[in-house]
């Protein structure tokens, strides 16, 4: 049996086993130039790039007190949340001022990329705290459509709070086409300066409608108390070894 011919067919069937499987997510707009969504990886914090994985330069995974030496860097769950999905970004710069406490918000170009939104579609209650309560909302010009079955969780960019803004989230069943509409975010209180074109201003993760009900299982804490004496057990590493999935998100759109 020819070794190399054999694991080369395994590898093709796993291959198209994974395409066969892989959900589509479609986007299009009216707007010739505008760019696309995009994957995490392309708009990721610069103070997340430039974090160490361990403090102090460590070398090793304990200091000589015996404590951990990793950082947020090594941690996949917040990982995970800046590559889920896919991010809508700014299409264009917009320049926010500060006129007698109010924010005024101004941009070149012929498609407007914001709005000022009246009192009735919020609440005083939904502003979040350190947030002006002046209401807007993103332009939004992308279509999107999703497989049957499959909803949207539409949100801000996950742990991004060093962004100048905040979008509020929801939900959308998307396979019955999320068409252009009105993201509503708000500003914090007294930022002035220039909110970059490329900025990720929300992220969208699809998933499964499915139904649910919730019940009690006191097997569940036996299974934890295994799972944190081998997190111990082991310097660093064992989440990621033993639990984590990798999660795919692949992006076929060609930029212009």
């Amino acid at each position: 049996m020819n070794l190399a011919w054999t694991g080369f067919q395994f590898h093709l069937s796993k291959l198209l086993k994974e395409r066969r499987v892989m959900k589509i997510i479609q986007f299009a707009s009216k707007i010739l130039y505008l760019e696309l969504p995009t994957l995490g990886l392309s708009v990721l914090p610069a103070w997340y790039k430039k974090a160490k994985a361990r403090k102090h330069g460590e070398s090793f995974p304990l200091d000589l007190d015996g404590r951990a030496t990793a950082t947020f860097k090594a941690c996949m769950p917040l990982l995970d949340s800046f590559t889920s999905g896919y991010f809508f970004t700014l299409p264009q710069d917009l320049q926010v001022r500060q006129l007698n406490g109010v924010a005024q918000i101004n941009w070149s170009g012929e498609n407007e990329p914001i709005k000022i939104r009246d009192g009735t579609h919020t609440s005083p209650d939904s502003v979040p705290a350190g947030y002006s309560g002046k209401a807007w909302v993103w332009i939004n010009n992308v279509i999107t459509k999703l497989p049957s079955g499959y909803s949207l969780i539409v949100c801000h960019p996950m742990n991004r709070y060093d962004l100048p803004f905040i979008t509020m989230s929801s939900i959308v069943d998307a396979d019955e086409i999320m068409h252009e509409g009105k993201i509503p975010f708000y500003l914090k209180e007294g930022f002035e300066g220039i909110i970059k074109k490329g900025t990720p201003i929300f992220q969208v993760i699809p998933f499964k409608r499915e139904h649910w009900k919730s019940e009690k299982n006191d097997s569940l804490i036996g299974q934890a108390e295994k799972n944190r004496y081998n997190v111990r057990a082991q310097l660093e590493g064992w989440y990621k070894k033993n639990i984590w999935k990798k999660k795919v998100f692949n992006n076929g759109i060609v930029k212009l």
